[in-house]
């Protein structure tokens, strides 16, 4: 188990491996624990290990979100272009 302390924001995490997530007893022994930080004015947040390969995960994450800025940098574009064409047309009229 890692642990991290965020004094500016009174947070605790705490990272949990595959066996420590599955192992009930050992669960059941950071309870003290929490009602120890509660007592001091922390939050526990635990971030448990996943079943999924994380590397994988991560590349299909980033491809979606440089997909997802490239299709907003293009609307974008497409916007000022209409924006930019209105004028034209009104000032075409005058």
């Amino acid at each position: 188990m890692l642990r991290e302390i965020l004094e500016k924001e009174k947070v605790v995490c705490l990272y949990l491996s595959k066996e420590e997530r599955d192992n009930t007893e050992f669960r059941e022994s950071l309870k003290p624990y929490y009602k120890q930080c509660k007592a001091a004015g922390y939050k526990v947040a635990v971030l448990l290990s996943g079943e999924e390969d994380l590397i994988e995960n991560t590349v299909r994450l980033l491809k979606y979100n440089r997909e997802l800025f490239a299709r907003n940098a293009v609307r974008a574009e497409m916007a000022q272009a209409k924006k930019l064409k209105n004028r034209r047309e009104r000032n075409w009229e005058r």
